[in-house]
């Protein structure tokens, strides 16, 4: 999920650029390509992303990468 999904999109991205709202775009369009087609990615899918990047978020406040609050995602 990391690799495929977030890193592409989000990785050059310093952590405090990063909006939630963006995310929720993002994520509503989210694609791959299935059989050289370009699909969108199954609701699953999309809330397993959503979840590793709730916890990416829970680590940064974590580790002083950003402030401490209410995680957004």
């Amino acid at each position: 999920m990391l690799e495929r999904y977030i890193r592409p999109q989000w990785g050059a991205v310093p952590l405090v650029g990063i909006k939630p709202l963006a995310i929720e775009y993002w994520l509503k369009g989210l694609t791959r390509v299935k059989a050289g087609e370009v699909v969108l990615v199954s609701p699953k899918t999309k809330g397993h992303i959503k979840a590793l990047m709730h916890r990416l978020w829970e680590r940064a406040m974590l580790w002083d990468l950003l402030p401490l609050g209410r995680n957004p995602l």
